[in-house]
């Protein structure tokens, strides 16, 4: 995971301008959904007609059961717990959704299958999602699907309180969330405050539009794969030797990561520790608003501008993201997501932020190159997101706004640019 911040205070946004076929942001990407379905134009967030949103598990899931079957690493799950897995995501992917008590189909796996963004490293992709859906517990298999999670208003659980503040200037009100992508069902429900506040707001957004995530399978053939065995020649020998030594027992996996580009492989690596740490995409936070909120949700980004948040990096800082992902062994990665949840449940952003800077210093092999990531990856995603907020933001219309919890603190995350804006921010 990513976790060098530095203290540089950003510049203020730029202003939004209008393009011929309605206001698009400056760095092009935000336009309204229900617009662009009413008019029917292309360039809108819109998802083809018969397009299924569990679709993706189609092809690709036998293909990774048998891969996931060939492993025996720790934490992965065995032969039964992934034939069984892979029979209910084929049922999915026919569109049909595996039953709850209630008779209504369960909605935690709404758009997993295409989303897996773990911290602050936010990617949406079949390789990785379905490698963490088919193993991220075994209780899938011993005890059936998961229980759905309560979508009434109810008191949280002790500790669950989530980051939750309310940003505003004059008659603009922005709620913020801070999410964690995956999770566990004590993690809900949310707070009334927060489910007030969702069902309040005249618009709701996330880091990606759900039908932009749904087509990102794509993306990340496109930009994370290669037709051929790259890593070994892409990466340095000795990084390679080490990812040979961490998948030694895992030969298919090996295989797989082969065709990857660093920065992709750096991603599974790094998704290798939620399988063994208890934490699963359908409980993330994005997955659970969706069953509580029916109208369309925007997205602060596209899945280009998102993928090219990692595109763009240099082959040396691609590398830095390698080794920072291999400096540590698979248990203290596992111990790092456990506190990540931890303080994300306890619900400040600040203290998340101080836990990120003290845990980067444990990985970082050059300063530099952690410090460039890092802007690519988190600080100018962050400007790109206080940009759009401003832009949908109307007087007297609350907007409800959630991004990963990492991206809200420090000195250049979104709530100090808010700050900047001339906003009061406050916890709720």
């Amino acid at each position: 995971m990513r976790r060098a911040f530095t203290s540089t205070r950003s510049t203020a946004p730029p202003r939004p301008r209008r393009s011929g076929s309605g206001w698009a942001c400056p760095e092009a990407g935000l336009r309204s959904h229900a617009a662009g379905e009413k008019a029917g134009r292309p360039g809108y967030f819109h998802r083809p007609a018969g397009l299924q949103a569990h679709a993706c598990f189609v092809t690709p899931v036998s293909r990774l059961a048998r891969v996931v079957r060939q492993s025996n690493t720790r934490g992965l799950c065995g032969v039964q717990e992934v034939a069984q897995t892979a029979r209910k995501l084929r049922t999915l992917g026919s569109g049909r959704g595996p039953p709850s008590p209630g008779g209504q189909h369960w909605q935690g796996f709404r758009r997993t299958e295409a989303r897996l963004r773990v911290g602050q490293r936010c990617v949406g992709g079949w390789l990785l999602c379905c490698l963490l859906v088919l193993c991220s517990a075994p209780a899938v298999a011993n005890q059936g699907w998961p229980r759905p999670v309560s979508t009434a208003p109810q008191a949280a659980p002790p500790g669950a309180n989530l980051p939750f503040y309310e940003a505003r200037k004059g008659a603009l009100t922005i709620f913020l969330l801070g999410t964690l992508h995956v999770g566990k069902p004590t993690d809900y429900p949310f707070r009334p405050v927060v489910v007030d506040a969702l069902r309040g707001a005249s618009k709701v957004a996330f880091e990606l539009s759900p039908d932009d995530v749904v087509m990102s399978q794509d993306a990340v053939q496109r930009y994370g794969m290669c037709s051929h065995a790259c890593l070994p020649h892409l990466l340095p020998a000795p990084l390679w030797r080490k990812i040979v030594r961490r998948l030694h027992g895992n030969p298919a996996m090996l295989r797989e990561i082969e065709h990857m580009r660093p920065w992709l492989a750096a991603l599974l690596l790094d998704t290798l520790n939620s399988m063994s740490a208890d934490l699963q995409t359908e409980y993330g936070t994005e997955n659970q608003l969706e069953n509580l909120y029916p109208g369309r949700i925007l997205g602060l980004e596209t899945i280009d501008e998102q993928m090219s948040a990692f595109t763009g990096l240099s082959r040396a800082e691609q590398d830095e993201m390698v080794a920072e992902e291999l400096a540590l062994p698979p248990s203290a990665g596992i111990e790092q997501l456990h506190e990540l949840h931890r303080l994300w449940r306890a619900g400040d952003a600040e203290m998340i932020y101080d836990w990120s800077q003290s845990e980067a210093r444990q990985v970082r092999q050059s300063p530099r190159l952690a410090r460039e990531i890092d802007e690519r990856i988190l600080y100018a995603r962050n400007r790109r997101f206080v940009t759009r907020l401003l832009f949908i933001a109307d007087p007297n219309k609350p907007v409800f706004v959630a991004i990963g919890a990492l991206h809200l603190g420090g000195p250049r995350g979104v709530l100090s640019l808010l700050r900047g804006q001339g906003f009061i921010v406050s916890q709720r």
